[in-house]
């Protein structure tokens, strides 16, 4: 076994025995090495502590130990967490004792008798259903590159290591591109969480380890761009860059203001039905003198994608003006729903659940992605009354500024720990779009400027 060189950086969080272990920071912070040199230790059964001088010594652990690793989907542990212990294993010439392995992707003591396990949250990028079934009596969960993680299935992995008389370390490591809403910063850093370590570090605390061309990269960058220097390098927050965002013509100081229910308006009502949540919108529509008018009011996310809960929720608030109700949305509604016991689709139930008439109802195919990204562009760039609610509707107003397109113009949503990535109300307003009383204007406005 060779010499392991230890940061005095990180010996408070070897030694730490806080639940939750929070490891933030920029670039070649040495954020991974950290997390992997402190699994590499359990499987060991090496606790490390501070001596009576402070300094820090190593002994022989009495607990038992079994680690697992997790992020999103397998391939990203494969390609993360478990490549950084196998180079640590090489590094340190631990290969004699510890066998590694391939399928599945885990790690074994013969010594001790101890493992590491990977456990996926989800099966792939499209499965939106947490994974965390298998995972018996863990006593330190690595996960990495949190805020892809979607937080239901971080609350679900935390939940597997509650057993009474266990103690669990769920060890953290993330960078800071994330902007101030995201669950992640909410959970985690507006209020320090109760029994929960936390450590910032940069590439100046892990310089040894870093080769000086990966240095001059990250020392260039507070020259070229200071913003993604004090975020990607030093670890300060701030929201990622959009490179190329969806809605190119979505301006805050002209689109975010105030609405108001109109009771004599009809009330365009559209539907993104996911799996979790359903994302559901209301908006008046209108045109007169003053131009064409666009007032996104209200929207409700109902987690599950439970439509009783949504009638009921809109019933509560709305059910007064059903008549006034033109109901749009994901085509896909059209399909027969299995929680109906009549086998009813999406759009059926709703109906009878709403007490709406099929005259209410207004069902297309779903744009292509480069399609309704035109049309949303236009409107937003040419209707003289375009309006978010900051306050009601404050989820498309975030997918207006943050969600992004790849360069076929699709909407990029593989990740949906990435808010960023998971578009809901974007999607249903971009439904709505594309109904009659929006392709017309859009047509004739087109005309006009030509």
């Amino acid at each position: 076994m060779a010499e392991i060189k230890i940061s005095d950086k990180i010996v408070p969080f070897l030694v730490s025995k806080a639940r939750y272990q929070m490891l933030r920071g920029g670039r070649g912070s040495g954020k991974s090495h950290s997390a992997a040199l402190k699994m590499i230790f359990g499987l060991l059964g090496i606790d490390p502590y501070l001596d009576e001088n402070g300094d820090l010594s190593f002994r022989k652990s009495t607990a038992h130990f079994r680690g697992v690793i997790s992020r999103d989907i397998m391939e990203n542990i494969r390609d993360g967490q478990y490549q950084d212990i196998i180079d640590l294993i090489k590094l340190y010439e631990l290969e004699d004792r510890i066998v590694v392995g391939k399928s599945p992707y885990s790690f074994y003591c013969p010594e001790t008798g101890f493992n590491i396990i990977a456990k996926a949250t989800r099966q792939s990028r499209n499965d939106a259903k947490a994974k965390t079934k298998g995972i018996k009596d863990p006593t330190m969960i690595w996960v990495d590159e949190l805020p892809d993680m979607e937080k239901d299935h971080f609350r679900k992995l935390a939940m597997s290591a509650r057993k009474i008389g266990s103690h669990c370390q769920i060890i953290c490591t993330h960078n800071t591109d994330i902007s101030e809403e995201h669950w992640v910063r909410k959970e985690f850093y507006e209020t320090k969480k109760e029994n929960s370590f936390y450590l910032h570090g940069t590439y100046k605390d892990n310089i040894d380890n870093l080769l000086p061309s990966a240095i001059e990269d990250y020392e260039s960058l507070k020259i070229t761009s200071p913003e993604d220097y004090a975020v990607e390098v030093l670890g300060e927050w701030g929201a990622k860059k959009v490179v190329r965002p969806f809605a190119t013509q979505y301006k805050q100081e002209k689109h975010r203001k105030e609405c108001t229910l109109q009771p004599n308006r009809t009330i365009y009502l559209n539907v993104d039905f996911n799996l979790d949540p359903f994302a559901i919108g209301f908006a008046h529509i209108w045109e007169d003198k003053g131009g064409f008018h666009f007032h996104n009011f209200d929207e409700f996310s109902i987690d599950s994608g439970n439509l009783h809960e949504a009638a009921k929720q809109i019933k509560s608030k709305y059910g007064h003006l059903m008549h006034n109700f033109h109901v749009s949305g994901d085509y896909s509604g059209r399909a027969r729903s299995m929680q109906s016991p009549s086998n009813e689709s999406n759009y059926e139930l709703l109906m009878r659940l709403l007490g709406l008439n099929i005259r209410q109802m207004e069902l297309k195919p779903n744009p292509r992605h480069e399609n309704s990204r035109s049309d949303v562009n236009f409107l937003l760039a040419h209707s003289e009354d375009f309006r978010v609610d900051p306050i009601n509707s404050p989820l498309l107003e975030r997918d207006f500024r943050i969600v992004e397109v790849d360069s076929n113009e699709k909407i990029i949503k593989s990740n949906r720990g990435n808010i960023s990535q998971q578009a809901d109300h974007l999607d249903r307003f971009r439904y709505l779009c594309n109904t009659r009383v929006v392709k017309e204007w859009i047509a004739r406005k087109q005309q006009n400027i030509r």
